[in-house]
């Protein structure tokens, strides 16, 4: 009976995981369009962005690292027009919750130069470019308004050397702000 027992437990759990591995896959070219697809890269301004209706007008730089199956740091970082940043650590960060800063005034000039530099906004909107995409591994998804026009990449893994450096960049700059626990 504890066999049995043992043995349906094994079953069902390994046809969820296969179950939610291909809904996983499913969603996310979705929701991912195609690097010719006009909605991850638009002018501001020009009526039907397609741009997804969650990134806030007054919103300039973002990135956000998703969960895995394991123990990868899981939060998402925004800079605002103001200068205000805000941080929410989702799960196996040192900062967990809601957190503010004020970024220094040059912060986004430095941020767009460096986007600028290795050609963000001629970048496909997600890597790899045929989305197959490995479930069990984060993601990393950083967004800018360069002169108007809004970019999203989503990197889940072979993006170009040159996209990595720019997150490890903003990782960086970003971790060097000032951050206070929101109240």
């Amino acid at each position: 009976m504890r066999t049995s027992l043992y043995f349906f437990i094994l079953t069902v759990f390994i046809g969820s995981c296969s179950h939610k591995t291909s809904d996983s896959m499913g969603d996310r070219s979705k929701t991912n369009p195609s690097p010719t697809d006009k909605s991850e890269q638009t002018k501001k301004g020009t009526g039907d962005t397609g741009v997804p209706s969650n990134i806030e007008p007054d919103l300039t730089v973002s990135l956000k690292k998703t969960a895995c199956f394991g123990k990868c740091p899981s939060y998402e970082v925004k800079l605002y027009e103001d200068g205000r940043a805000t941080y929410q650590g989702f799960a196996y960060t040192s900062k967990k919750g809601v957190y503010e800063a004020k970024a220094p005034a040059d912060l986004y000039k430095k941020i767009a130069e460096r986007a600028r530099g290795i050609h963000l906004n001629a970048m496909s909107a997600q890597f790899p470019a045929d989305r197959k995409f490995i479930t069990d591994i984060p993601q990393t998804i950083s967004f800018i308004r360069l002169g108007g026009v809004e970019k999203r990449i989503v990197d889940n893994f072979d993006a170009p050397a040159d996209l990595i450096a720019y997150e490890k960049f903003l990782e960086s700059v970003f971790d060097s702000l000032d951050w206070s626990a929101h109240k």
